[in-house]
């Protein structure tokens, strides 16, 4: 196996990645603490299929395209600005559900809603996009099989 230095050093710079904090640990935590440990375990895989989609278009070199296109990108960090507003006004306006005499819960949120608020949030961060086609062109040679990559 030739290419086994690059799939280590890719491994390895994407779980530092995954494990800085930044906006996409902060939902999870977040939904795991205010709601249950299953909520917060489905916003992280709501995380790792938004990791999915950008590596799928950075080894197919849309990530060159939306790094070039200043106008592109400068949508999806509107995007991105308009989607945080959504999920801070949304946050503010659940209202807690007393369930116990002790302590204060929130109502939980479905699965499929927990994965959709991390998956957007993934998917409209620019700074994911330059990040892993940063990574690819860094790491990846061109003579790399697709298959490898």
């Amino acid at each position: 196996m030739p290419y086994i230095t690059e799939l280590i050093t890719v491994a390895i710079l994407q779980l530092l990645s995954i494990i800085s904090p930044g906006s996409d640990f902060a939902i999870v935590c977040r939904n795991s603490l205010v709601y249950s440990r299953k909520t917060g375990v489905y916003s992280a895989i709501g995380v790792a299929l938004g990791i999915l989609v950008h590596v799928a278009y950075s080894i197919v070199g849309i990530g060159l395209i939306i790094s070039k296109s200043i106008l592109l990108f400068s949508t999806i960090k509107l995007l991105r600005a308009v989607y945080l507003i959504y999920i801070g006004c949304k946050s503010l306006q659940v209202k807690p559900v007393k369930q116990s005499n002790l302590h204060w819960f929130k109502q939980d949120i479905t699965h499929i809603a927990a994965m959709r608020i991390c998956f957007l949030n993934n998917i409209l961060n620019p700074k994911v996009t330059l990040f892993f086609f940063s990574l690819f062109t860094q790491i990846l040679s061109p003579h790399t099989p697709i298959s490898v990559q």
